[in-house]
């Protein structure tokens, strides 16, 4: 086998393996955030100002109990949607 095959079916293997590896990583952070959590996470806002988002009737949050709280991937997908250019 010459260098150039061997060196492909070296980076070839290394490619696959790190495909593999991604598959086992789990990156979506689904805790759900309160009031502050969304201020000072998502938003680098106080909660006073965040408050001005927040209370919009289409912000996404879900009510537990009588407190509301709020998904990151939810939460970023309404701020792409709604930016302002």
């Amino acid at each position: 086998m010459s260098f150039e095959a061997e060196l492909h079916d070296l980076f070839q293997q290394a490619y696959l393996k790190g495909v593999e590896d991604g598959k086992q990583i789990t990156t979506i952070d689904d805790r759900l955030l309160n009031r502050e959590e969304m201020a000072a996470e998502v938003l680098a806002v106080s909660p006073d100002t965040a408050d001005k988002v927040l209370l919009q009737k289409d912000f996404p949050h879900i009510m537990v109990g009588s407190r509301k709280k709020y998904s990151r991937p939810a939460v970023r997908e309404w701020i792409k949607n709604h930016q302002e250019i």
